[in-house]
């Protein structure tokens, strides 16, 4: 009911054509050169909302009004807005997800990253290639 239509990010609707298209070759990805490396948040955040996707969940984004952080995706979970930040590596910080935590507080707050399962006070951190199943639950 809150959506603003005027804020908004783009996206593919497939990783791998999204890859095509931007000429980032499957060696890219998996030595991860200096190419990947420009690339490699674009292409995380690709590969989580084709799970939320496929899942039937609708992606909404977030940032406030002096735009000095983003969510990259709110998802409706039952009767709770849940934030989803997404990071491409093992080294995480979740600033923008922190400042959104702070101002409401929501019952769950979640980072998918490289970095293994850890339940934090107001966070969970959800490993890529467990995202998937996270969603089933």
């Amino acid at each position: 009911a809150y959506a603003d239509w005027s804020d908004f990010k783009i996206y593919l609707n497939d990783v791998g054509l999204m890859c095509a298209m931007a000429g980032i070759t499957p060696d890219i990805l998996l030595e991860g050169n200096a190419l990947f490396t420009e690339f490699k948040g674009v292409v995380t955040e690709q590969f989580v909302l084709q799970q939320l996707i496929s899942n039937s969940i609708q992606p909404y984004y977030w940032a406030p009004e002096n735009k000095t952080s983003e969510v990259d995706f709110l998802i409706q979970k039952a009767n709770s807005v849940v934030p989803i930040e997404v990071k491409s590596a093992e080294n995480v910080k979740s600033r923008s997800l922190r400042v959104y935590y702070d101002q409401y507080l929501p019952d769950k707050c979640i980072r998918a990253s490289l970095a293994p399962f850890q339940q934090q006070d107001w966070m969970l951190n959800v490993p890529l290639y467990a995202f998937q199943a996270f969603l089933n639950n």
